[in-house]
């Protein structure tokens, strides 16, 4: 939901964005990654955040490990033309986890995952 190099920057509609579930549960969890950063930039007195390089790698790399045993690329989907696929085959519109997972992660990430100034 954030991008390095672009502060105070969100999206909601991200990669791995979306839990699956249903839309209500991606923005419950969303919106909780979302109140924590703010109140953390109120409690510091900050006007922007960042996520740092390593915490968007760490990130990606762990959904692109999770999708490797996933249905999209060990079965039929693979191959398959689907609007789960960007351009260079990649399947980034869920999120891998259970939608519990993708909740307590919104509430709990680690705040050194970004910079505030």
């Amino acid at each position: 939901m954030s991008i390095p190099y672009f502060p105070n920057y969100l999206s909601l509609a991200s990669p791995y964005a979306f839990s699956g579930l249903s839309f209500f549960n991606t923005m419950e969890y969303q919106m909780r990654h979302m109140d924590r950063l703010f109140r953390e930039l109120k409690r510091r007195g900050a006007t922007t955040f960042e996520v740092t390089e390593e915490a968007n790698a760490r990130f990606l790399d762990r959904m692109t490990k999770l999708l490797d045993n996933s249905v999209f690329y060990r079965g039929d989907c693979a191959t398959s033309r689907s609007y789960y696929f960007n351009h260079s085959g990649e399947a980034a519109l869920l999120r891998p986890t259970s939608t519990r997972n993708a909740v307590r992660e919104g509430s709990r990430f680690p705040l050194s995952d970004y910079t505030f100034a």
